[in-house]
């Protein structure tokens, strides 16, 4: 989890004024809260599965473990971009879709021993699909200079339906 921080927030390149800081404080909040909604996402939904079909419930936390990572990854594409409140949504989704697609290589019989498939490829396309819905104008603005084409919720809310970024991701 830590190496991530060195990874979104020094994507930055510098934090030499206080907008840098901002983008660079953006990106480790938003890090963070992605990674522990997964986490927690993925250990609490197993955690009432495995109790419903057994009838004895425990806790797996190579399942909280992969869903932190999960949010990590989804998180990554635009840790600068989105408001704190959709990083805990998207790190939540990243854990059930982690729980999800872990269950369906079982079911299907596809060895995957560190469930890389679920973490990285599945979260990786929801992470783009999060930047595409909700990269807000102002954190655009901040990061690249441009609010031209923003996140589709945000394009809505100008009136426009404006699908480039989310087309892009």
């Amino acid at each position: 989890w830590f190496g991530w921080y060195g990874f979104n927030v020094g994507s930055t390149r510098h934090i030499s004024s206080e907008l840098d800081g901002g983008i660079a404080a953006l990106a480790g909040v938003n890090t963070t809260l992605a990674a522990a909604a997964g986490g927690v996402a993925s250990l609490v939904t197993n955690l009432f599965l495995v109790e419903r079909k057994t009838g004895e419930p425990y806790f797996n936390l190579n399942y909280a473990m992969n869903g932190c990572l999960g949010g990590l990854v989804c998180i990554t594409a635009g840790c600068a971009l989105i408001e704190p409140w959709a990083a805990i949504i998207a790190g939540f989704v990243a854990g059930l879709l982690y729980l999800w697609f872990s269950n369906i290589l079982v079911k299907l019989c596809i060895d995957d021993a560190v469930d890389a498939i679920p973490v990285h490829m599945i979260n990786g396309f929801w992470g783009l699909i999060v930047t595409g819905l909700f990269a807000t104008p102002e954190h655009m603005q901040n990061a690249y200079g441009n609010s031209e084409h923003v996140g589709w919720f945000y394009e809505w809310g100008r009136g426009s339906s404006d699908f480039n970024l989310m087309g892009c991701q």
